[in-house]
């Protein structure tokens, strides 16, 4: 089990020294996302420039909402819920039916760490349900600590409607729409597995899991 003050002191080297300026030239969101084989759900622990997250809260109630490190206000918890998800959606028909048995879902695996702007299309079902645990504040830096838990897929791998044109995707939105510029980097660890994706304007969302069979 990861206690999610663990969090911070992955990344308390390498950022420690690094003040954020109140009128920071870039914008970035770095993340980690670590599954927890006690709960059985993803750790993640997101590092946010303390502005850019305060004017983000305040645009889903319109009113201002100061951050203090431990509170954990319902807009923190509205806004990470928008825009930090696993989606499932139907994938599309076979590109050449009768002459290839390749799935979009495949397809998509096979392009890992590519990531699908998705801007125009249906989001899907949301099987991902997030459980918010803590804040930390350092340095001009705001760390967010939560929990995400995963449905199961309603057909499990080995049944007959396993493949059942459902395709999964992880969605990583946050700040891509208010911030200018805004990047967003998690690495995603799950044992001795381990993918690094970057989402932007253009890569909103990754193919889920993430691990395909090449990588074990």
């Amino acid at each position: 089990m990861i206690h999610h003050h663990c969090f911070a002191l992955l990344f308390a080297l390498f950022f420690a020294t690094i003040p954020c300026p109140a009128n920071h030239p870039f914008h970035i969101c770095v993340g980690e996302m670590d599954w927890d084989e006690e709960r059985e759900c993803w750790e993640v622990a997101l590092r946010l420039h303390a502005e850019d997250l305060r004017r983000a809260m305040a645009g889903i109630n319109e009113r201002d909402v100061e951050l203090k490190p431990g509170d954990l206000p319902p807009e923190l918890g509205k806004l990470l819920e928008a825009h930090f998800f696993v989606a499932e959606s139907l994938a599309d028909q076979k590109r050449n039916q009768g002459s290839s048995e390749s799935s979009v879902e495949e397809d998509a695996l096979a392009q890992q760490p590519q990531g699908d702007a998705a801007s125009n299309r249906p989001q899907g079902t949301k099987v991902s349900r997030l459980e918010l645990v803590g804040t930390e504040s350092s340095r001009g830096w705001f760390w967010v600590y939560f929990r995400l838990h995963e449905s199961k897929p309603e057909f499990p791998e080995g049944t007959p409607d396993a493949k059942a044109n459902r395709v999964r995707f992880l969605h990583h939105t946050i700040l891509l729409d208010q911030v200018e510029d805004q990047s967003n980097t998690l690495l995603v660890r799950k044992g001795k597995l381990r993918r690094s994706l970057a989402f932007q304007a253009d890569s909103r969302r990754f193919p889920w899991p993430v691990f395909d069979q090449a990588s074990k």
